[in-house]
């Protein structure tokens, strides 16, 4: 219609007529444009608060998990100490009967990986949606929390073989499971219990036998060195949330800490 119009005045040199269609034209591609960015903004604005609650959620589930997961090391860490003391003495280090000595022997082996990730930044940090984040410091944060967690992930997967070389420790004390006792051990029942389905029946070869001393200290030290890092980690997760926190409340100071997203 307006096309015709502006045929028609172009005929007639109207050229009142030809400017006033023409901005009437220009007027609403604007208006068209205006419209459709307010609606992407209004979308990403959405979609960015959504990603917040979801990037606060698993910090904050993250980071229960790894005061676990730190106690778990840190607590192997000790035993293995106690379990070394053991093979350099004379006397005791025959002697697992005791099952607190048993445990030891046997953790001289294990080494847990970690039951958390941040799985929101990690997507949004690998794709390139970390832009979908307003804040370029908050875009640094999220790219750098994922930083730490590799480096975690990295040693862990280090340090997993030398705790598997020191395995060698329990199986030279004749490491053998109590069948009778296995099949009547139920899921859910208490680590102290599961030890007792294990029974060790060379432990003097652990008598001050240099080689395997030097395998269990290596896994005491070794889990030392990932509960430092798992410390620096927590440091780091601490501050990652401080800044998702201030961020967020100023920007919608509505959105409660244990809001679920949704």
């Amino acid at each position: 219609m307006i096309l015709r119009r502006l045929s028609t005045a172009f005929r007639k040199q109207d050229w009142f007529t030809v400017f006033v269609e023409t901005l009437i034209v220009v007027f609403g591609v604007f208006i068209g444009l205006q419209v459709n960015n307010w609606n992407e903004a209004r979308q990403d604005a959405v979609s960015e608060r959504q990603v917040f609650e979801r990037l606060r959620l698993e910090a904050d589930q993250a980071a229960i998990a790894l005061v676990d997961h730190r106690a778990v090391h840190a607590s192997n860490a000790a035993d293995i100490t106690s379990l070394v003391a053991r093979m350099r003495d004379e006397t005791a280090c025959s002697d697992y009967d005791d099952p607190k000595a048993a445990a030891w022997l046997l953790g001289v082996g294990d080494f847990p990986g970690p039951r958390f990730d941040l799985l929101t930044a990690r997507e949004l940090s690998a794709t390139g949606r970390v832009a979908l984040l307003k804040s370029k410091n908050i875009q640094n944060d999220v790219r750098q929390i994922i930083t730490e967690l590799d480096f975690i992930d990295e040693h862990w997967r280090r340090y997993l073989r030398i705790k598997q070389d020191a395995e060698q420790v329990y199986l030279a004390a004749g490491f053998v499971i109590n069948r009778s006792i296995v099949d009547d051990i139920e899921r859910g029942q208490p680590y102290a219990k599961i030890i007792d389905a294990y029974e060790f029946t060379t432990p003097e070869n652990l008598c001050q036998n240099a080689d395997l001393i030097a395998l269990a200290s290596n896994a005491a030290q070794t889990q030392a060195f990932y509960v430092a890092y798992l410390d620096q980690l927590s440091e780091a997760l601490e501050v990652y949330q401080s800044e998702l926190a201030d961020y967020s409340n100023g920007r919608w100071p509505s959105l409660s800490r244990n809001e679920q997203p949704r």
